[in-house]
């Protein structure tokens, strides 16, 4: 929702002449799309390897205990909850957070129930929503029509954190458009990045022409996915990539 309703939304009425093909992956196959060149940018959940690339952050963002009422007695809708309430309790969570979440668990003493590992935050909310346990997903997913009817109970644990971030490499070949999709995440308060600053967008000597546009069809990004997306362009959440297209000027997403 983050993704699509507020930063899509607004870099889409920036550049009107960007056309989306969606690829659906995970972060880590993003990661290598970009490494081999596929894909000039991605948006991304982490933990991920950062090395070699630039990264702009979006905001930290806790884990979120979802799943049906009879899962949490005595809870008010939206209270906060604690890793040892999960004590015991039939657990659904992304397979890339286990270290993450053995450790956190581990530190508090709990070995817990994981009744299910899989590779997408719907998958995690499907299985929630059909009362098979309680999906662990990050807070943004939690506006997914999936978990509409579920309760929701954010995580007090700063070790279960997460964050989206928009990356492209270091080293090699990148777009001006695929660079302004990147920085794109800055406007946005409270947002953290590591990234040269783009004053004023693209200016009209940086936005590639037509000529351009026949050598770099596809500039690539991607965004996890939790609901990743990755772009020739790549993205996904855990995941998806996508590509933009223009009529006489590549902006990519």
């Amino acid at each position: 929702h983050m993704l699509t309703g507020i930063f899509l939304k607004d870099f889409c009425m920036d550049y009107p002449d960007v056309r989306f093909e969606l690829t659906e992956g995970n972060t880590y196959q993003l990661v290598e799309l970009m490494k081999n060149g596929l894909i000039e940018c991605a948006v991304l959940r982490t933990p991920f390897n950062s090395e070699g690339f630039r990264c702009c952050y979006g905001p930290k963002e806790p884990l979120v205990a979802v799943g049906a009422a009879s899962f949490f007695p005595g809870f008010a809708c939206d209270q906060t909850a604690d890793l040892k309430d999960l004590a015991g309790k039939p657990l659904i969570y992304y397979r890339r957070f286990e270290p993450l979440l053995s450790a956190a668990f581990q530190n508090m003493g709990i070995n817990p129930n994981i009744f299910c590992r899989n590779d997408d935050a719907r998958t995690c909310l499907l299985w929630a929503g059909a009362g098979l346990g309680i999906a662990l997903v990050p807070e943004t997913i939690c506006n997914l029509p999936l978990a509409r009817n579920l309760e929701r109970h954010p995580i007090l644990s700063p070790s279960t954190t997460t964050r989206m971030a928009a990356v492209y490499k270091k080293n090699g070949y990148v777009s001006p458009v695929a660079r302004e999709f990147v920085s794109y995440f800055k406007k946005y308060k409270d947002w953290q990045e590591d990234i040269p600053s783009l004053s004023g967008g693209l200016s009209e000597e940086n936005k590639p022409d037509s000529e351009q546009h026949r050598q770099h069809p596809h500039p690539a990004a991607g965004v996890p996915g939790e609901l990743s997306h990755g772009a020739h362009q790549g993205c996904t959440d855990e995941g998806g990539a996508f590509s933009a297209d223009v009529e006489d000027a590549e902006k990519l997403p």
